[in-house]
């Protein structure tokens, strides 16, 4: 026997979850990597950044 849950059945609505739990830890191990990107690519850019000051106000002065 299957319950209405507005538009969803007992079994729709387990199966979206079900879903939804299954993914978690996708998302749990891609958020670090996600991060590590982000954070290499700030560096690159803050060293990039520091040389081209020093460049500036230092060597061509």
């Amino acid at each position: 026997m299957q319950y209405s849950l507005g538009c969803f059945s007992t079994r729709e609505a387990m199966r979206s979850q079900l879903v939804k739990t299954k993914n978690m830890p996708v998302c749990g191990n891609l958020a670090p990597e996600v991060a590590d990107k982000i954070n290499n690519l700030v560096g690159l850019n803050s060293a990039n950044l520091q040389l081209a000051t020093y460049e500036v106000f230092h060597v061509r002065s």
